[in-house]
């Protein structure tokens, strides 16, 4: 529209240091986006476009009224009539104005989660089940058979994320094998250390025979082995466009101008194009996988279960 122009009043060397989190001067309407708790870092977005706007209001001699990322607010308050109103009332010139301008807002996107090579292996063991077998009288020959049930949880952590007073999320490919016919876990909000977390549970199932000689004791346990992996993770978020700043005063005939995502200079923010920008966010997946059973049976003579084990045999066995 006549005379608009959007990033006419940035000059080139404002500082933008980190200050509070908000979207007006008073701090309201605040929003609540992507973002990390203090197990990583987090690159707070809204925080870097308030500082540049108070910069801004500062290099001007005037203040900041409020600022906006949604493409919500367009007029300062004391606006009555549009600058293309020509004469209309102000509520349709408004609105005339408010046409022309909802398209510079910013808008997010994100991209998958790619994994990188897996950083470290280890195994874990858990004992599924312990039992007794008693052969006071005589050698006794045991059918061992149960069925347990095994939780495993596998997650998401975050070393480097972003709040953007959006509502995003992520959607994750399950590496490892892990989800058998599901093959993606969506909804990583990252609104805390953990971005997300996956548990899968399965009953497993062992048969075998155990013979216990006379005059023993026989302690019985059941281990499963998990292999636990830890895989580095990064997702790349776009964001694009405008975001808006009113000042009480105007500046080259304008209350309201339109700076480009791209004025905010940051390590963190990768400059795309003219008006698009790209952060990485980045962690660490730990997996988990059952891997393995074992049955390790541990002899005793007699009763004396505080005493120490005569033998100790410790095999594989099948998971069914």
């Amino acid at each position: 529209w006549p005379g608009f122009r959007r990033a006419d009043v940035a000059p080139s060397n404002l500082s933008l240091a980190s200050n509070n989190l908000g979207r007006d001067v008073g701090g309201r309407n605040q929003r609540w986006g992507l973002q990390v708790a203090a197990a990583g870092k987090v690159f707070n977005l809204e925080d870097k476009i308030k500082t540049y706007a108070e910069r801004l209001a500062q290099h001007y001699k005037t203040k900041v009224v409020w600022w906006d990322t949604h493409g919500e607010k367009l007029f300062h308050p004391k606006e009555k009539y549009s600058a293309i109103g020509f004469g209309l009332g102000g509520g349709l010139g408004r609105i005339m104005v408010a046409k022309q301008l909802e398209r510079f807002r910013l808008h997010i996107k994100t991209g998958p989660v790619v994994y990188g090579n897996v950083s470290t292996t280890r195994n874990t063991s858990t004992v599924l089940h312990t039992e007794w077998i008693e052969a006071s009288s005589g050698a006794i020959k045991t059918t061992f058979t149960k069925s347990k049930e095994h939780t495993r949880k596998s997650s998401w952590n975050n070393q480097l994320s972003i709040t953007t007073g959006f509502e995003i999320s992520l959607s994750a490919t399950l590496p490892m094998g892990l989800g058998g016919s599901s093959k993606y876990y969506t909804g990583m909000n990252l609104t805390a250390g953990v971005a997300g977390e996956y548990t899968e549970s399965e009953t497993l199932s062992i048969k075998q025979q155990i013979k216990t000689p006379p005059n023993t004791s026989a302690k019985i346990e059941w281990i499963v082995v998990d292999e636990v992996k830890e895989i580095p993770w990064s997702a790349d978020i776009t964001i694009q466009g405008w975001f808006a700043v009113c000042l009480d005063k105007q500046i080259n005939g304008k209350y309201v101008h339109f700076p480009k995502i791209t004025v905010l200079q940051d390590p963190d923010l990768k400059k795309i194009n003219d008006i698009t920008v790209r952060f990485t966010v980045k962690g660490v997946f730990t997996g988990v996988k059952t891997i393995g059973g074992k049955l390790k049976v541990s002899k005793y003579d007699g009763e004396a279960y505080s005493r120490k084990s005569s033998s100790v045999t410790v095999k594989e066995v099948p998971l069914h």
